[in-house]
């Protein structure tokens, strides 16, 4: 039972670093890998607050569906 939780642990933290390692792609992929970390977690925070509205959050998807290949 004890090694069954160590691998269920072990699978979720590796999850979670790969979701945290995507998510720094994406940083680096907008152009945004030389700002100042502090004004980038300003700007997702100001981001999440938008995206609450669904029109803004429909708008930016397809922006990004548009761009991401690019």
């Amino acid at each position: 039972m004890d090694a069954e939780r160590t691998r269920a642990v072990l699978t979720d933290r590796k999850k979670d670093t790969r979701h945290k390692i995507e998510l720094g792609g994406l940083i680096i992929k907008a152009g945004m890998g030389e700002v100042d970390r502090l004004a980038l977690y300003g700007g997702l925070v100001e981001l999440a607050e938008k995206l609450e509205k669904s029109e803004e959050r429909n708008r930016l998807e397809r922006r990004g569906r548009r761009t991401f290949f690019s």
